[in-house]
């Protein structure tokens, strides 16, 4: 039997265009691209938060693509970040106009560059924390052990072309945890796709992951390649492959072992080389004894498992997400980066987090926000919910009667002085591992700020926001002088 041989695409690169309706399609890049509401647009995205003229996509110097917006009312994204000036696109870019949500796929031979930072980058950028780490996403940032351990599972996976699952509370950055997974391998020049599993019915689901003939079903009105042709050569990422229905795990399972996939409406099968990643709040061991996933599938998307663990078991990294996620939070809003005081660190690494990074990330965007003239954010900027939370607002009552003999010596009422008590004072009783943990977090915040000025004790306390008195009497208690 001849297979039929998936297209190669060299010359022109392409949108996956999500529409607000949940509907997707491919788009091709023939040289420059215009994209808007306007009819006579090369791509017509009829949804009322598009303006007529959104966006220009160019071809430039037979090199890259370049995005540009045309002085959209509502503003062209690039991963997370409106873009002002044109900025080069690369592979596995995710673009939004409007409401409307899409992703860049690069011409084949033409990925000179990919999104994300690999898992090596992402160590590396780890070990030396006093330096700019790139592209590396904060999410990944890690000092606590059992990130670091999945972080160095992940980079041993990225070079195996075996499936690997990761697991993983919402907001934990499983997705992109994948992509630094696809980034750090063999296949990083190649398509990175990832589709959510939770978000489509059965019917639509097959259509998306396999493709589908014209006239296969009503509405089928033109042949439309899979998601899993589209990554044909590369990854794809199977999010939330736990929800998948289980009239489709079959047919997932027969690709996974045959390697081809049909189209709906054709008999012809068509060869698909992609290499596997999977993502899951839920544990999938249980919904294989569930009986609500099938155990030969199971087997085979997890070869090598991933587990990242959430925020609560990882809180020694809080002030480290914090800043970088911060600085992020400050360039989005395109305003200069603020800091922290102490006082909110505090508060922010007492909080249990339930929605994990993403929750942390949320919750600074809205204090950046609604705090534009701060150049430093105090714990009345954080939410209520941060300040006063049911669970853990004992552990936050206790620091903050603990730390409150100190408040006096620090001018402005907040900063590492005020952030915990000493060393050794009392850490019996529930909230011992977490006194512990928060101290921690405070030396070694202390010892990043000492190290960026250059051991100058004054100007350091200025970064802080405490006295000279109160810094020098943290400094001696944590052994650092």
């Amino acid at each position: 039997m001849e297979f039929s041989k998936v297209p190669e695409i060299n010359e022109t690169g392409r949108l996956l265009v999500r529409r607000p309706d949940g509907e997707t399609e491919f788009h091709e890049l023939h040289g420059d691209t215009r994209v808007g509401r306007a009819e006579d647009m090369d791509l017509v995205l009829e949804d009322p938060s598009v303006s007529r003229q959104h966006a220009l996509l160019r071809w430039e110097d037979g090199a890259q693509f370049v995005i540009a917006d045309l002085g959209s009312a509502n503003g062209t994204w690039r991963n997370g970040d409106r873009i002002a000036l044109p900025v080069p696109l690369r592979n596995g870019d995710d673009l939004r106009m409007g409401s409307v949500e899409m992703r860049f796929l690069a011409p084949r031979g033409v990925h000179e560059g990919h999104r994300g930072a690999s898992v090596r980058e992402t160590l590396d950028a780890t070990s030396t924390m006093g330096q700019q780490a790139g592209e590396v996403q904060p999410t990944l940032i890690a000092r606590a052990p059992l990130m670091m351990a999945a972080l160095e599972l992940a980079h041993q996976a990225s070079q195996s072309p075996i499936p690997v699952m990761i697991e993983g509370e919402t907001g934990t950055g499983k997705e992109l945890l994948a992509r630094a997974i696809h980034a750090d391998g063999p296949r990083a020049d190649a398509p990175f796709v990832a589709i959510n599993c939770a978000s489509l019915p059965e019917g639509l689901l097959e259509s998306e992951l396999f493709g589908h003939r014209k006239g296969a079903f009503t509405g089928a009105s033109t042949d439309r390649i899979g998601l899993l042709e589209a990554a044909h050569g590369g990854s794809v990422l199977l999010d939330e492959i736990g929800e998948m229905p289980p009239a489709m795990q079959p047919k997932l399972l027969r690709f996974l072992q045959e390697g081809e996939i049909h189209r709906i409406g054709e008999n012809q099968p068509r060869n698909v080389d992609v290499r596997v990643l999977g993502a899951t709040h839920r544990c999938l061991a249980d919904e294989v004894r569930e009986g609500r996933f099938r155990e030969d599938l199971f087997f085979r998307l997890t070869p090598i498992m991933i587990s990242l663990p959430p925020l609560r078991d990882r809180i020694e990294d809080v002030p480290l997400l914090a800043g970088r996620l911060l600085a992020r939070a400050c360039r989005r809003h395109e305003r200069p980066e603020i800091g922290l005081s102490a006082g909110a660190l505090r508060v922010l690494s007492a909080y249990s987090w339930p929605g994990n990074v993403r929750e942390l990330e949320n919750e600074l965007l809205r204090a950046v926000a609604m705090n534009p003239q701060k150049e430093i954010l105090e714990e009345a900027d954080l939410s209520s919910r941060i300040l006063a939370p049911e669970a853990g607002s004992d552990a936050l009552e206790s620091l903050n009667s603990a730390s409150g003999s100190q408040d006096s010596e620090v001018p402005g009422g907040g900063a590492v002085g005020t952030a915990l008590t000493d060393v050794d004072s009392d850490t019996s009783g529930d909230n011992a591992s977490l006194r512990g943990a928060l101290s921690r977090f405070e030396r070694q915040h202390i010892e990043d700020v000492l190290e960026k000025k250059n051991g100058n004790v004054s100007a350091t306390a200025r970064a802080l926001g405490v006295s000279r008195g109160a810094l020098h009497r943290k400094l001696k208690d944590f052994g650092l002088r």
